[in-house]
C-alpha cells in the first residue's frame, strides 16, 4: 500500500472512504500526502484540511509512535513521492480504512487467523484538529484553554465565538 504524489503530473494517489455501508461510491473525506513540499500526510473534506501529521523525520512523523508489525517510509525522487509501510512478517496481512465519518483503522490478519482484527483506530483530540488555535496560536491539551498564543503575540476574541486569534504586540 502506498499513497504517491507524482511531481510532474501532479497526480495524487490517495485513499477516501464509501459514501455509506450501502453506497460504494466515493465519501467526502481523502487521506493523502500533503501538497506542499513536507512530507505530511493530511485528512481533508472537499478543499478544507481537518488533519495533518507532523512532518516525515527520515524513521516516523513526528510524534507518532513507530507501529509493529510494519515499518513506514517516504521516498522522494525527482518523479514522486510517496509513502508506504512494508510488513515486517509476510505471513501477515495489513490495510487501512478510511470511515465515513474520517477515522483512520487499521486492520491485521495473521496466520491462524480466520478474519480482520482491528489493530489501530486513529482518533483524535481536539488539538490535532488542524488550525484550531488560528494563525501564531499554539494548542496544549494539557492547558485550559487549550489555546494560548505564541511569544510575542496577544489574545483577542472574535466577534461571537470562543476562538481566538492571535495578532502581534
Amino acid at each position: 500500500m502506498k499513497l504517491v504524489r507524482n511531481k510532474i503530473t501532479g497526480f495524487n494517489w490517495h485513499l477516501t472512504p464509501w459514501k455509506s455501508p450501502q453506497d460504494p461510491s466515493q465519501g467526502h473525506y481523502a487521506y493523502q500526502l500533503g501538497p506542499y513540499g513536507y512530507h505530511e500526510l493530511i485528512l481533508r473534506v472537499g478543499s478544507v484540511i481537518k488533519y495533518r501529521t507532523a512532518p516525515w523525520n527520515g524513521i516516523q512523523f513526528s510524534g507518532m509512535h513507530i507501529l509493529n508489525p510494519t515499518y513506514d517510509f517516504v521516498l522522494d525522487n525527482d518523479d514522486e513521492v510517496y509513502y508506504g509501510y512494508k510488513l515486517l512478517n509476510s505471513s501477515t496481512l495489513f490495510r487501512l480504512a478510511l470511515t465515513q465519518d474520517g477515522f483512520g483503522l487499521s486492520y491485521i490478519r495473521s496466520d491462524g487467523n480466520q478474519g480482520w482484527v482491528v489493530y489501530l483506530i486513529a482518533t483524535t483530540d481536539i488539538c490535532d484538529k488542524y488550525g484550531i488555535s488560528g494563525p501564531n496560536g499554539a494548542c496544549s491539551i494539557d492547558k485550559s484553554p487549550v489555546c494560548s498564543c505564541l511569544k510575542g503575540f496577544i489574545t483577542f476574541n472574535k466577534t461571537g465565538t470562543w476562538w481566538i486569534g492571535h495578532i502581534a504586540v
